[in-house]
């Protein structure tokens, strides 16, 4: 028997706080407990005909993607770009963008703050809504091996990729940010700074792949949302900015019918149908 043995055949292991993630039943068989993957009779009596429906419209697509993703990640893994692309997904969690998004306030750059905390919001809100709205599951595992910090979010649906509508709209917030600021940097930290972002943004959205925690499905609609709510935030942030402090209605009025506004925005999103 050859010494080599196919990645996918390998038994789930632990790499340090990294979860190598495969699922099983005891009979070796795909286990069916992740979020998205019950039969179709449990969603189509729990869903409204349009949520049901347009489930059913988008499941062959996550169904067809697991086998291509499944070789395409035995055929590139290796233990030092785990570890890699584990860590960097970090970078675009919602942990990671809370503890972040003071800094701009600290540093006085309070208008990036504020696009940051739009699209991030926003972001994270509407992501969210589609995945409870379509009850969608992630890749299979198997025969994709899950690589992950944090095993809780293997439970949860996959469509779209939040991490990919994040990375998206920061990416794009802060290369507008930089080019605006261009001529205030050297050539050298210009390019540099592009680079960072560049390497950050490749490393978010391929990682999702590599680590299986997504398709292109996923990947592409999350990068979709994320780019539609940067060019909202660049195209009319002003305007709602002008709102918030220059409206002839007394700012706790505006407070109010702001604050109303996103408490209606939680009150109306989808409920999942799976624990």
């Amino acid at each position: 028997m050859s010494s080599q043995v196919s990645r996918s055949e390998l038994s789930p292991v632990r790499r340090g706080p990294i979860v190598d993630n495969v699922n099983h039943h005891d009979d070796g068989k795909s286990a069916v407990q992740d979020a998205g993957n019950k039969p179709n009779d449990h969603y189509k009596s729990k869903l409204s005909p349009v949520r049901y429906h347009l489930r059913q419209a988008c499941l062959p697509i996550i169904r067809w993607e697991t086998e291509v993703l499944a070789k395409f990640q035995a055929s590139i893994r290796h233990p030092v770009l785990d570890f890699y692309f584990a860590w960097t997904a970090n970078l675009a969690s919602h942990t990671f963008y809370v503890l972040m998004l003071p800094l701009p306030a600290w540093l006085g750059a309070s208008t990036l703050l504020r696009d940051l905390v739009h699209v991030l919001g926003l972001g994270i809100y509407i992501s969210g809504y589609l995945k409870d709205f379509l009850c969608l599951p992630r890749p299979r595992s198997p025969p994709l091996h899950r690589i992950t910090m944090s095993s809780y979010t293997t439970q949860e649906y996959g469509f779209p990729s939040s991490h990919s509508a994040n990375a998206t709209a920061v990416t794009f917030i802060v290369l507008a940010k930089i080019f605006e600021l261009r001529d205030s940097f050297c050539a050298t930290t210009f390019y540099a700074l592009v680079a960072a972002m560049i390497v950050y943004y490749v490393s978010l959205i391929f990682g999702r792949i590599y680590c299986g925690m997504h398709g292109f499905f996923d990947i592409m609609t999350g990068s979709l949302i994320g780019f539609g709510l940067f060019l909202f935030r660049w195209c009319y942030g002003a305007q709602f900015d002008n709102f918030v402090f220059d409206n002839s209605l007394p700012t706790p009025v505006v407070v109010v019918l702001i604050i109303a506004f996103y408490v209606y925005l939680v009150h109306i999103h989808a409920e999942p149908v799976d624990d």
